[in-house]
């Protein structure tokens, strides 16, 4: 097996240097505008990536802001797939598009779980008061019938060291990943997920 190849550029300290800000969005301009007017109050110069597979695309415009337009009606994961494939940066913050930032969100936070957990190659944060955080557990079946997936709203285990934090199977779409390990995943954009509605405020996992 060949090595991986190392990184030959000081990605920085600073967090626009590490994070870049990632989402996708269909038909929801206005919310999409507030979300980026609340990263900027925040964070004035970290990169945002919008992937957009809306019917009739508007332009968005911004500092440090990169928009994507992606055929109609693609789906979130088709979306999801484009906008980390462009990413830079050593960490990717994904985020929905009727999110908002504010007092509480603290990606550095995220960031420095990931650098002192570094066997983690994601880390989920809270939208408003709950974390949506869910263990899953599979029970194999026969040919026909096939198996069960079942969903349990509970903490697997404590992260060691970390108050407040723990291990599970999913999360809500608010979390910090390690771009070279979502890009070795991916997503599959055979699932159209639909998500909620409504406006939602982000703050750190601790």
């Amino acid at each position: 097996m060949r090595p991986s190849v190392p990184v030959l550029y000081d990605p920085g300290t600073d967090i626009k240097s590490q994070v870049t800000i990632t989402t996708k969005t269909f038909l929801r301009y206005d919310e999409l505008n507030i979300l980026i007017n609340s990263i900027r109050q925040f964070y004035p110069k970290i990169k945002i990536i919008i992937a957009d597979d809306s019917l009739e695309p508007q332009n968005v415009n911004g500092y440090n802001l990169e928009h994507y337009i992606m055929p109609p009606a693609q789906g979130w994961f088709a979306g999801r797939n484009l906008a980390i494939s462009q990413v830079t940066t050593k960490y990717v913050l994904w985020v929905d598009n009727d999110f908002m930032f504010n007092n509480n969100t603290r990606i550095e936070s995220f960031v420095e779980i990931m650098e002192k957990v570094p066997e983690l190659d994601v880390v989920g944060g809270g939208v408003e008061t709950n974390q949506f955080l869910f263990r899953l557990q599979y029970e194999e079946g026969d040919e026909e019938e096939g198996g069960c997936l079942r969903r349990f709203h509970r903490q697997i285990q404590s992260v060691p060291g970390l108050n407040g934090c723990f291990f599970a199977d999913g999360v809500v779409n608010y979390f910090l990943a390690r771009t070279d390990a979502v890009r070795r995943v991916g997503f599959d954009p055979f699932l159209k997920r639909v998500a909620h509605t409504g406006r939602c405020i982000l703050k750190d996992s601790g």
